[in-house]
């Protein structure tokens, strides 16, 4: 009796342990989705298909290139994979998002950052990379070329894609470019 309960409890435990690790990793996402800190980057999109998770645009943006972004690589020497951080501030004609400011750790000040990897003399952001759509809309949407922009929430440098937005930063349904 004592064996089937400890087989019990160890199975139970780990199940617990299991459901924690995945609860933690959503509520994480979530609590960077209700961030109060939302900014527009303007996006340049490819069109790829994954075979086991679905349909996806790839996303690049804009600021990936950036002078700044360049001069701070080079002056500190860094090398592929290691974190960058940009400061974002708002264009209030466009309402689109600039790098004003980049740093190598996270500042502690009030102003948006959002967290790079470096790559080469520019900057990825592998979180931001693939936006999933419904099957048969991704080539539609990647047609759009650069009239695409991703709304981004921001939380501590982190950043979760919110939504597609068109040139007019309009929402993009994805599911009003399904091929018929």
């Amino acid at each position: 009796m004592k064996t089937l309960l400890t087989k019990h409890s160890t199975f139970f435990f780990l199940t617990l342990v299991i459901m924690s690790i995945l609860v933690f990793m959503v509520a994480r996402q979530e609590i960077i989705l209700q961030s109060d800190h939302v900014v527009i980057l303007k996006t340049r999109p490819v069109d790829p298909r994954d075979l086991f998770r679905g349909e996806y645009v790839i996303l690049r943006y804009e600021i990936e290139q950036n002078d700044k972004v360049q001069d701070i690589v080079i002056e500190n020497d860094l090398t592929d994979g290691q974190e960058i951080f940009l400061g974002l501030e708002e264009d209030s004609k466009t309402k689109l998002y600039s790098v004003v400011q980049v740093a190598l750790s996270l500042p502690a000040d009030d102003d948006l950052w959002i967290k790079g990897e470096v790559w080469g003399s520019s900057v990825r952001f592998s979180n931001l990379e693939q936006y999933f759509v419904p099957e048969g809309s991704g080539r539609a949407i990647e047609e759009m070329g650069s009239d695409i922009h991703a709304e981004i929430a921001l939380k501590n440098g982190n950043a979760r894609i919110i939504r597609l937005l068109d040139k007019d930063l309009e929402s993009i349904d994805p599911r009003d470019f399904l091929s018929h």
